[in-house]
């Protein structure tokens, strides 16, 4: 959407069946064209973009491979990546690090919070953090929750008198979704269960304290200035959380036992409910215009 406000050329998005992504470009009348496999890193689904003449692609995948990128520039088209700290993809003319610590801002590389990548509804929040009574509470660990956090959270707060409107996301590739049901039922709470939404937007928005993974929700949740417990399930998402949070705000859950880690989210949500004087901090706060920054900048490189 950014993209196409900026500039008035042709935009064609290659995607995968296995997504939600055909129904929000048909909501803004963008083209798109369906690929045969999840990652697109073979010659010939790059040769199968390059028929199009693209002047840039554009591409954000885990699997891109160099030899992937060449067949793309041999036909002329010049390449930004979309990456982390942890990828490094030398052949790519353009880098764009969305949460990398270092903030680079030359013509070939842009990094740093200002660049985050947000939908079209975060762009223009004006929302203040506010310390108030915690009685709506969301539970959203993206696509999957291989830990079953969701589980442990449910029984933790289950534990607390008091009476909660709990809101759970269950995400595609769940495989507790069931025992979560279960669970649910047999709580004292008022418990809704929300199955795989396109946008948390609305429910973020909705709550008065959101339990998530870290990554993408967590600079959500930030810029909504929502009071927040973060859950860094891998250890890649452990220097965003830190740069966002404070250390009350946050638990690591890499290589934890599943006993301590159960222990450590009782402590923290404890000192929430019971602790008047606790109080909520945000080490940075997000604006949610990454996405119109990077429009510009992609305009620059084309025009």
């Amino acid at each position: 959407k950014a993209i196409k406000e900026e500039i008035n050329f042709k935009i064609i998005f290659f995607i995968n069946k296995d997504s939600f992504s055909d129904k929000i470009l048909k909501k803004h009348n963008i083209d798109f064209k369906f690929l045969k496999k999840l990652y697109p890193t073979s010659k010939q689904e790059a040769f199968k973009i390059s028929i199009f003449k693209p002047d840039l692609v554009i591409e954000d995948s885990p699997k891109t491979n160099n030899l992937w990128i060449n067949e793309i520039k041999r036909n002329g088209a010049k390449m930004l990546s979309i990456i982390s700290n942890k990828k490094s993809l030398n052949k790519s003319n353009f880098k764009l690090f969305p949460e990398k610590k270092k903030i680079i801002n030359t013509k070939y590389v842009k990094s740093g919070f200002n660049y985050s990548l947000l939908s079209a509804l975060y762009w223009n929040s004006n929302a203040q953090l506010k310390n108030k009574e915690i009685k709506n509470i969301l539970i959203t660990f993206g696509g999957c929750d291989h830990l079953n956090l969701t589980c442990k959270l449910l029984k933790i707060l289950d534990m607390f008198k008091k009476k909660l409107k709990i809101t759970v996301i269950i995400g595609k590739y769940y495989n507790n979704s069931k025992q979560i049901k279960e669970i649910s039922k047999t709580l004292s709470h008022v418990v809704k269960l929300v199955n795989n939404p396109g946008s948390l937007f609305h429910y973020i928005s909705k709550s008065d304290f959101v339990i998530n993974g870290g990554g993408t929700t967590a600079l959500e949740i930030n810029n909504l200035q929502k009071p927040s417990l973060t859950m860094a399930i891998w250890k890649s998402q452990e220097e965003l959380t830190k740069k966002l949070l404070n250390k009350k705000q946050y638990i690591f859950c890499f290589g934890k036992k599943d006993k301590p880690l159960k222990h450590e989210i009782y402590q923290i949500i404890k000192k929430n409910f019971e602790d008047k004087n606790f109080s909520f901090e945000l080490k940075k706060k997000i604006d949610g215009k990454g996405c119109k920054r990077s429009a510009k900048w992609i305009k620059s490189l084309i025009v």
